[in-house]
């Protein structure tokens, strides 16, 4: 008796030439981002005679992002996204007496922002603006004049672009740029210190994040 077995030849081959699904975008994510900030504050005094005492206020920030997305049949994915970082941007310059000093610092940085991107497969640029809140701080360590420090929560917008690529179906990394301004606030009111104080940032940021 012969006995013949057989492999139909076309299983290795569908197997092997099965299409893959394209990445998909939509879900939940968490992150860490890394930064570097160019800050610069605007500090004018009221009195006497408008005098300013602008400087660059730079530094590093490190933080936590949350967001979640929506891809649409065209490829096209809206998000939300927020996130919180830790700065030591900061930065000081002497004013307006050659003995006085004035120093400002962003302690943290936070936005709230939408995201409107392109996926192509599993590589997105996107553009992305919103909100934007922070911890400004002015102050004068004194010496021939006497100390002065006012903290306060700022707010504003912030604006920038990113490409965000996916390494695998759940960890995925951007790279972004960020403009945030944190409007104009008045410290120090009621004294002959008076001022307006405001810091805006340019940033480029890394990102790190884990897709549900």
């Amino acid at each position: 008796m012969l006995l013949v077995t057989s492999t139909p030849a076309w299983s290795a081959d569908a197997v092997a030439t099965l299409p893959v699904a394209p990445f998909n975008w939509s879900g939940a994510y968490l992150g860490v981002i890394g930064s570097y900030n160019w800050g610069h504050t605007d500090w004018e005094f009221i009195n006497p005679g408008g005098t300013n005492a602008d400087h660059r206020a730079d530094g590093g920030g490190i933080g936590a992002t949350f967001g979640y997305n929506w891809q649409f049949p065209n490829n096209v994915v809206l998000g939300i996204e927020g996130d919180l970082s830790w700065l030591d941007a900061k930065g000081d310059t002497i004013c307006p007496n050659p003995a006085y000093e004035c120093h400002s610092k962003a302690a943290w940085l936070g936005t709230v922002r939408p995201r409107l991107g392109y996926a192509i497969d599993r590589f997105m640029p996107y553009v992305t603006g919103g909100a934007a809140f922070g911890r400004v701080k002015l102050w004068s360590p004194g010496g021939a004049l006497p100390a002065i420090s006012e903290s306060h929560t700022a707010f504003g917008w912030a604006a920038g672009a990113g490409v965000e690529y996916a390494f695998t179906d759940h960890l995925t990394a951007k790279l972004e740029y960020l403009h945030v301004d944190l409007g104009k606030d008045t410290y120090f009111g009621g004294t002959i210190d008076e001022s307006h104080g405001q810091w805006r940032d340019d940033s480029v940021r890394i990102g790190l994040n884990y897709k549900f």
